[in-house]
């Protein structure tokens, strides 16, 4: 009886070391899925494109919010997701969106491609929007001017 049951053991332990390994858990280093980024690139374009901010927001990274509540967008009439490019870091990629949009001074639309930068946080993607940089575009730098030493002797 004593012996049987040994031989079980050992046959299931065998057999534990002949099962396939269990693929990572996302966000322990396993490659994101692309199909994911896809779908929430299309998502998130597609609430701009109906003017729903306040959902879209949800597909922006956490530090870009703010900056992205207070963007202006132009009148989208359609988009197309272009291009998907992972680079080294499969957290990261940089997806281009071509939109059509309506000029104010035409009466056609026109295509404009837009490149992002989405990234693989906590499970799913996240679209990273930077802040305006138009403080900086018109402040100029102050240049350090050396003073001249004030306590130069005068003449006589």
């Amino acid at each position: 009886m004593k012996l049987s049951g040994c031989c079980i053991l050992l046959l299931l332990f065998q057999g534990f070391w002949l099962l396939p390994e269990a693929p990572a858990a996302q966000g322990e280093g396993a490659q994101p899925e692309l199909d994911l980024l896809k779908e929430r690139v299309t998502q998130f374009w597609t609430f701009i494109k109906d003017r729903n901010k306040a959902d879209a927001l949800e597909y922006v990274e956490p530090a870009g919010r703010n900056a992205f509540v207070y963007r202006r967008e132009a009148r989208i009439l359609a988009f197309t997701l272009a291009e998907i490019q992972v680079g080294e870091d499969p957290l990261e990629a940089q997806v281009t969106v071509k939109i059509e949009i309506r000029t104010v001074t035409s009466t056609h639309s026109v295509t404009v491609p837009i490149t992002e930068r989405w990234l693989f946080r906590q499970g799913t993607w996240v679209v990273q929007i930077e802040g305006t940089k138009a403080r900086e575009l018109f402040s100029s730098p102050r240049a350090k001017v050396p003073v001249e030493d004030q306590k130069v002797p005068v003449p006589k």
